[in-house]
């Protein structure tokens, strides 16, 4: 058997004692990480959905891809056709100037959000008719200025910043014959007496 000097035994027991430091450093940085809960991003409305439409499904918000695979999901529990929505989500924890980001999510005609309730469906329109399922999704420009701005404002105050809350806003809800809702109320609005 061979014996070990007295220089390579010390050489031997600091090799020994730094493997063993570095892998129980790693294991407990493994296991301190696998015990840290993951942030998980939290789900709001800003008010209550008009009583035309009801949120389906929203894609998962913690998915490593978000936001660029996400998805809402809208049906039309109204008696009438829908001709445009714009609905928000909003970031409460990205902002800057004092301004929220949000994502405008849309469908239909431009001109239905332009001249609010007052712009008539066409037959020629697109809508969403009664008992409807339909996709909202975000378009990729937006997508774009928001990883541009996130980089930004994360250079701007020295760290990353952490998304937890999403909150929706179902802005405006036009039904193509002068009747909609901003919110939750009815457009257009009754004369106070």
């Amino acid at each position: 058997m061979a014996h070990l000097t007295t220089p390579n035994r010390r050489l031997f027991i600091l090799f020994a004692a730094g493997f063993f430091c570095c892998t129980g450093a790693v294991f407990c940085q493994e296991t301190i990480l696998s015990q840290e809960p993951a942030r998980q991003r939290k789900l709001s409305l800003k008010h209550d959905s008009p009583p035309v439409i009801e949120i389906v499904k929203v894609s998962d918000l913690n998915s490593p891809e978000w936001p660029n695979d996400f998805t809402l999901k809208l049906k039309n529990i109204g008696a009438k056709p829908i001709y445009y929505t714009m609905v928000y989500m909003n970031l409460p924890e990205v902002e800057a100037g004092g301004a929220h980001w949000s994502f405008p999510l849309e469908f239909g005609r431009q001109e239905f959000f332009y001249r609010n309730v007052g712009e008539l469906a066409k037959p020629e329109d697109e809508s969403i008719k009664p008992g409807e399922i339909f996709t909202l999704t975000l378009q990729a420009k937006h997508l774009e200025n928001y990883a541009r701005f996130l980089k930004q404002l994360a250079e701007a105050r020295g760290m990353p910043i952490e998304v937890t809350k999403v909150e929706f806003d179902i802005n405006l809800i036009n039904l193509g014959d002068g009747t909609g809702y901003f919110g939750n109320e009815p457009l257009p609005q009754k004369p106070r007496r």
